[in-house]
Order: structure tokens, then C-alpha cells, then sequence
């Protein structure tokens, strides 16, 4: 079955690609977030045309280029495998060898203009992001060009983590075209925040979020009924975020202490994991205490670090996002950050969200 919609979308064999179209595609302005939390923004466009493919699971839709608000990437199954193979000529049997290699397979989620919101799988395609830099030279390079690639499915080498496969968690556009995108209003009913935060609960994508009045955000294409919620008042700050087990929450604490990154202060402050799901989510308050470029100024950043845990019970960090932010000194500056049963239990009634942390 195929179906247009606004003279554009198209799917083939239930998976979304950019189709190969004669002429050159105008580029538009917008960001691409990835999985390690970086943020690329610039002017987009399809590295193989003009039109886009979706299916839905019932309906081939086709969509153009310039109608498309935001396309986020949500891994469905995360794993470690071994390779196979038979040792013994004329039989069945068969062993695993090697290293174990990560392998990842994604669905997508897609908002246009109109405020259309599809679901559905993918092709993997590509898309160009035309970066510049804070203060141009216009005499040198205006910036990077880079190539990102859309995937279905990603595999990874021997011996790698599923965090080294890297992939775009969201494609968002911000001219006229993604404006009339659906989104969320959040009303603080216990008084107004200095800021406010929220992250898709599957893609883990930051997602935008702008103040009104006070007390009151617009939470631009959620796509998602359930988010992860976190704002800020003067130095504290409050995330959604549920009880723990104790004992998982201890294992997660070992497995927290042996990431290394650019942040040498991590400090576990929740877990979730649903029964026996792989995926577990960790709310952490990440600091650099040692040298940084910006002198004293040092970073913090209130983090969700995605896990995925093997069938061999192996804990992997797979991906991580960030919702709040900020400069301290020193650790002892650093804000008080509590958790609240009844953020992480809100839900969204007819686009409003009221809360009361």
C-alpha cells in the first residue's frame, strides 16, 4: 500500500531512505544530535536527494525534503554477538569464536511540518551538515562539511562497545517549514523555574524547550508520550526520577566508577531499569575537577546514561544525554540536585503537562 502525503513521503519494504532525485537540493537549517551527546548544527541536506521513504507498518509514505520538521532514530534491540561457525566438515554443530561484536537495529520516529507525526522503520541514508564555526574567518574555511549516515542497523568491530557505534538520535530543522510542529506546554504549578529540561524517553534526544510565561514551556515535537523531566531553580535542581533497587543501584555505582571520559566526578543519583529489560538508565551529576581550557570555570552536566546489560549480565554504556548544565569552580559549588517521584510520574493530558515537583 502506498500513500502520499503533501506530495512527498514514500516507503519501500517497510524501512525509510532518501531517495536519488535529478538536481540539487537546497539545504536547510537545523542540528543533528548524536548518541555520544554531540550537537552539529548548520544548514542540512539529503546526501542523496530530495525525497524521503517511510513505512509505517501498514502504509508507504513518501515526503520531500523541505516538509520534513524532525527525524529521531530509537534503538529496538541492542546486543553483543559472537560470530559462528562449524568446526567439523558435514556436521551441523556449530560454535561461537572471536570477540563478541556489538550490533544495534533502530525504528524511527518523524514529525513534518503539518504536524503529521509517522512511526515506522528505515533505510539507511545520509544526510550533510554544513558546520561554522562561533567566529568565521572570511578569508579561511567557512567550516566543516561532514557526511552522517542515517542507519537502519549498526554493527560494530571485535572487541568494540555498543557507546563506540555513534548514530544520530535526532535530525531537527528550525525554518518556517518545522514551525508548526506539535508541541507540549508545560505548567509549573508550584511557581516559575529559571530553567527546564526534557529528553525522549526511547530516542533519548534533547529535546526543545522554550520558556513563556512564567512558570509556563513550550516543549517542541515530543513524538513520545513519556519523557525524562528536570529543571532548575537558582542552584538546585529537581529530575523526575523514581526509588531504586539498592542492589542494582550498587552495581551501577561500580560500573559508573570505571567509565572514563572527559568527567573525573561522577556521582550516581538514580536508576530505572522496567523487570528485565537490557536497558537501564542511570541520572548522574558529572563534574571536571581537573584542568580544563576555560580555567577555574569548570563544567557540570546533569546526565541520563543509557546501559545495555547482555544476556551474559555484561554491563555496556550505549548512549547518554544531557539535561542540565552549568560552570562551577570548584565541587563544592556544585548544585543540590534531588529527585521526584511525581516528575517522573507526569503524563500529558490533551498537550498539557502540569507539575508540581
Amino acid at each position: 500500500m502506498t500513500k502520499t502525503v503533501g506530495g512527498g513521503w514514500w516507503v519501500v519494504g517497510g524501512l525509510l531512505s532518501l531517495a536519488a532525485i535529478a538536481g540539487a537540493v537546497e539545504g536547510r537549517p537545523g542540528s543533528v544530535q548524536l548518541s555520544d551527546g554531540t550537537v552539529l548544527a548548520g544548514r542540512i541536506s539529503p546526501a542523496n536527494g530530495a525525497v524521503f521513504r517511510f513505512h509505517d507498518g501498514i502504509t508507504l509514505h513518501t515526503l520531500a525534503f523541505a516538509q520534513l520538521g524532525e527525524l529521531r532514530l530509537i534503538p529496538e534491540t541492542e546486543e553483543l554477538r559472537r560470530h559462528m561457525r562449524m568446526p567439523e566438515p558435514g556436521r551441523t554443530v556449530r560454535e561461537e569464536f572471536g570477540e563478541p561484536y556489538p550490533l544495534r537495529t533502530f525504528r524511527a520516529a518523524v514529525a513534518l511540518g503539518d504536524g503529521t507525526t509517522l512511526t515506522g522503520r528505515l533505510y539507511a541514508t545520509s544526510v550533510v551538515v554544513e558546520t561554522r564555526a562561533a567566529d568565521p574567518d572570511p578569508l579561511g574555511d567557512p567550516g566543516e562539511r561532514r557526511k552522517l549516515v542515517i542507519p537502519a542497523k549498526q554493527q560494530g568491530e571485535n572487541g568494540t562497545t555498543l557507546a563506540a557505534l555513534v548514530y544520530p538520535t535526532c535530525v531537527r530543522f528550525s525554518d518556517q517549514a518545522a514551525a508548526t510542529t506539535t508541541a507540549v506546554t508545560v505548567h509549573l504549578t508550584d511557581g516559575p523555574a529559571d530553567e527546564f529540561a526534557a529528553v525522549a524517553w526511547d530516542a533519548l534526544t534533547v529535546l526543545t524547550v522554550r520558556a513563556r510565561d512564567p512558570g509556563r514551556f513550550a516543549i517542541a515535537t515530543p513524538l513520545e508520550p513519556r519523557m525524562f523531566l528536570a529543571l532548575r531553580r537558582g542552584t538546585t535542581l529537581v529530575a523526575g526520577w523514581p526509588e531504586a533497587d539498592p542492589a542494582l543501584h550498587a552495581r551501577m555505582a561500580e560500573a559508573l566508577a570505571e567509565t572514563k571520559d572527559f568527567f573525573d566526578d561522577r556521582r550516581l543519583l538514580g536508576v530505572w531499569r522496567e523487570g528485565a529489560s537490557p536497558r537501564i538508565d542511570t541520572l548522574t551529576l558529572l563534574y571536571r575537577q581537573g584542568g580544563a581550557t576555560n580555567g577555574d570555570q569548570k563544567p557540570w552536566h546533569l546526565e541520563i546514561l543509557r546501559w545495555h546489560c547482555g544476556s551474559d549480565d555484561r554491563l555496556m554504556l550505549a548512549a547518554r544525554a544531557t539535561l542540565l548544565r552549568g560552570i562551577s569552580p570548584t565541587a563544592a559549588g556544585l548544585p543540590t540536585v534531588t529527585t521526584s517521584a511525581r516528575l517522573w510520574a507526569a503524563t500529558i493530558t490533551d498537550g498539557l503537562l502540569e507539575l508540581a515537583p
